[in-house]
């Protein structure tokens, strides 16, 4: 393989000044920059009693569901999702609180994200990388909102499923990818 003619010099570290920074564990950041103040309060809410949930009282229930649908463990883990975060917002919504169904996308992510590294701690599910790992939440995610669709929830319909994935899709960033890598010829291939 043909050498570089000349390398780039490594970048120096450039000295921080780290005095009086103070650095905070398990900080949520706000994942809808569209959500409000109190949105975002009840988004952490949620998600502190579903995550309460998974890790303690259903755990043996939820572990038992995932090696029951290891076959489609995608769309059992979705399903589960769905069920807790319907379940959470109903027992908040029993006791007076209004939950906004404008978060419910962030809300129902972050459930997945959790039920997925449940998943990878019980040896269910291994990822080669990360793109494995974000299409195996990216389908989860949607059986989740597909059942949240089908629920009984007055405040969720298909119409509005559709126009809130439609608004979050346009809002989100096109990344431009860099391609690096060796050309190969194709006689070598």
């Amino acid at each position: 393989m043909k050498q570089p003619a000349r390398s780039f010099p490594l970048p120096q570290a450039v000295p921080q000044e780290t005095e009086g920074l103070d650095v905070q564990e398990d900080v949520m950041v706000n994942p809808s920059p569209e959500a409000t103040d109190e949105e975002f309060a009840q988004l952490e809410k949620v998600i502190n009693e579903v995550n309460s949930f998974i890790y303690s009282d259903g755990n043996d229930d939820i572990v038992k569901a995932m090696k029951d649908g290891k076959d489609s463990l995608p769309q059992t883990v979705g399903d589960i999702g769905g069920n807790l975060l319907q379940n959470e917002i109903q027992m908040f919504e029993e006791e007076g609180e209004d939950i906004s169904r404008e978060i419910y996308i962030e809300m129902q992510s972050s459930v997945i994200h959790e039920l997925t590294e449940v998943a990878v701690e019980e040896k269910l599910v291994k990822f080669k990388d990360d793109n494995e790992a974000q299409a195996f939440m990216g389908e989860a995610l949607t059986y989740a909102m597909i059942n949240n669709i089908d629920s009984d929830d007055p405040n969720i319909s298909p119409e509005e499923w559709s126009a809130s994935t439609a608004q979050m899709l346009r809002n989100t960033p096109q990344q431009d990818q860099m391609v690096s890598g060796t050309r190969v010829i194709e006689e070598v291939m």
